[in-house]
């Protein structure tokens, strides 16, 4: 058995017995030939790493893990004397998790904790999880992220910046990078009942869900949160083809009920708003990818497709629960997918005697917009961690609408140029105009000038009116 060293407080001291805090790396003090080190603000997932013994060949290595798909790190393996090389295993066994604290700045936080990389400052109003797992690369300079909540004060906050950031230890000086929707998933306990309008519920969480017995629905797809406005009301919902002659009214058989709340409103929303895990692969036509996911549902993406996951909000009705659905993205990937079948495929958690059903097309991507008196000063898009980012000359009167436009797979590294054919003509009279779409690595990309612009103009309300 190597000796454990931890940096700062882990909650693996409470489960393995014999791990020993220390201050920083530089404060290791071990007899044993290799020693573990967990690194700051790192949760174990895979116990079993531990049991790991390098060859006798291997052991001069430092040996790493994955804390995501992406990046090594959060657990090492290190030889007691001066290593020889890093051996990376691909193996994701940890990831990165900060606090939450709800302060205005975090200064008083990193005094208190002076292990820690990072904490999130979030909006006292948003319902969160117990964790929040998103973490920056590890090569990424120290930014504040900052992240809207799906579903959540978006009244608060509608513009890009978010009411959740998360700040890196050395923020006085950090720059603010805004990132859009943070990808959390928030949970309430779900009762199945014959009484599921009967809202007596005795339990310690806040909100219950109560859901019909006869409905056929998995807990992962009850994720709905309400707004910071109706907390305190009943909020009930009918499923797409279920159950329609039981709730032919505005009643539906699934409410999300608050605990300890007498005589609450009740708000009928009609039908509930699912999402499911979005996985992007080189082959969504490999089902066995979805596998090690327990939702009922995943969506399987060819990673060739650039795609907004808000777009994925299809339910498949009862009779269709059982079948994989198939989706084409709209002028995306025709080369790839010229038949009626795309890349798209939500798939069942028991896919493999299913049938397939073709559904057709989905349209819409939607990256940030800037409207900016400079739409060719393309150092505005790297404050977004979107794929691409619009920049438009803000004298243009447009329908945001109709931004939608993607590149594709062979100029999706160029940036793109648009003009409105109507509009500023004396300031673009040529065919160079305003409207710029700037991938992230924009800083070696070729401008591509297109003569036709996908983008409309600006639609305005009409009212008649009697002479």
């Amino acid at each position: 058995m190597f000796d454990i060293f931890c940096v700062g407080d882990n909650p693996v001291k409470e489960i393995l017995p014999g791990v020993k805090q220390i201050a920083s790396e530089t404060d290791v003090r071990t007899l044993t030939k290799m020693y573990w080190v967990i690194e700051p603000n790192v949760k174990i997932t895979d116990l079993s790493v531990f049991d790991f013994r390098p060859s006798d060949y291997e052991d001069i290595y430092e040996h790493v893990w994955k804390w995501n798909d992406n990046n090594y790190g959060g657990v090492k393996l290190k030889p007691r004397k001066t290593s020889q090389g890093i051996k990376e295993h691909d193996e994701v066994v940890c990831v990165k998790s900060f606090d939450v604290i709800n302060k205005s700045d975090p200064t008083e936080y990193f005094e208190a904790h002076p292990y820690a990389t990072h904490v999130w400052v979030a909006d006292p109003e948003y319902i969160l999880p117990d964790s929040i797992t998103w973490a920056p690369d590890n090569f990424e300079p120290d930014y504040i992220h900052s992240f809207h909540v799906p579903g959540q004060l978006e009244h608060k906050y509608p513009d890009q910046e978010g009411g959740i950031k998360l700040y890196p230890k050395l923020w006085n000086n950090a720059s603010t990078k805004y990132h859009g929707y943070l990808d959390v998933t928030i949970k309430f306990p779900v009762i199945r009942t014959s009484t599921p309008n009967v809202y007596d519920v005795d339990t310690d969480h806040n909100y219950v869900w109560l859901v019909d017995h006869e409905l056929n629905i998995d807990d992962s797809e009850l994720q709905w949160v309400p707004s910071v406005f109706e907390r305190e009301m009943v909020h009930n919902f009918h499923i797409p083809g279920q159950l329609e002659f039981k709730y032919p009214e505005a009643q539906g058989p699934v409410s999300l009920v608050p605990v300890g709340v007498s005589k609450p409103d009740i708000v009928y929303h009609g039908e509930i708003s699912v999402r499911y895990q979005v996985l992007k692969v080189s082959d969504p036509t490999d089902f066995t990818q979805r596998d090690h996911i327990t939702d009922e549902f995943v969506w399987l993406v060819d990673s060739n497709y650039h795609i907004d996951k808000g777009v994925l909000d299809f339910i498949p009705n009862l009779y269709d629960r059982s079948r994989v659905h198939n989706f084409h993205l709209s002028h995306q990937l025709e080369h790839l997918y010229p038949e009626e079948m795309g890349g798209v495929y939500l798939v069942p958690r028991n896919w493999q005697d299913a049938e397939l059903k073709i559904m057709g097309v989905i349209d819409g991507v939607r990256y940030p917009v800037v409207y900016t008196d400079y739409p060719e000063a393309y150092k505005q898009r790297e404050y977004y961690d979107s794929e691409y980012v619009w920049l438009v000359d803000k004298n243009y009167r447009i329908n945001p609408d109709s931004l939608t436009w993607t590149p594709s797979m062979f100029d999706d590294d160029q940036i793109h140029n648009f003009r409105m054919p109507n509009q500023l003509t004396e300031k673009y009279p040529q065919d160079m105009g305003g409207i710029y779409l700037v991938p992230r690595d924009y800083k070696n990309a070729e401008l591509k000038i297109h003569k036709t612009c996908p983008i409309e103009d600006e639609i305005y309300d009409v009212f008649r009116v009697d002479h």
